[in-house]
């Protein structure tokens, strides 16, 4: 299966190469940040089955923190327009992970048909969220 996506100003393209990206959402204090809402919509695959377009590599930027974990995060985002396209962090058991952002995917009606299936760090949460989605 590939899904492609991109940032709002396609700037920054990508292809995912994957058999079937795991939707999860993120409640860490950083996704809801990012997001600009309580938790992230994420695609999760392996940084092998993340390819950029080879225009993208410079319209890249990135951005590094620490994550809930204490580990660093990097998040990479258009240089033009700002959206964050994916992000990926040094924890050992995530480390070979991508993150790539779900509004950032182009097929809409791929993720309509694909609801999360995991949460991540759901304690940074507001807490009503996990109501509303099937607890895996």
């Amino acid at each position: 299966m590939t899904l492609k996506g991109g940032c709002s100003c396609q700037a920054v393209q990508y292809e995912i190469t994957s058999p079937e990206p795991v939707v999860a959402l993120c409640h860490c204090v950083q996704c809801q940040a990012m997001s600009g809402t309580v938790f992230g919509t994420n695609l999760m695959v392996p940084a092998s089955e993340l390819h950029l377009s080879p225009s993208s590599t410079s319209a890249i930027k990135k951005w590094q923190r620490p994550g809930s974990s204490g580990a660093t995060c990097t998040n990479s985002f258009c240089s033009n327009c700002g959206t964050t396209v994916f992000s990926q962090t040094e924890a050992e058991n995530m480390k070979a992970m991508r993150f790539i952002k779900a509004g950032t995917l182009e097929d809409k009606k791929w993720l309509r048909e694909h609801r999360p299936v995991m949460e991540i760090n759901r304690p940074e949460g507001v807490g009503w969220v996990g109501d509303l989605v099937r607890q895996i």
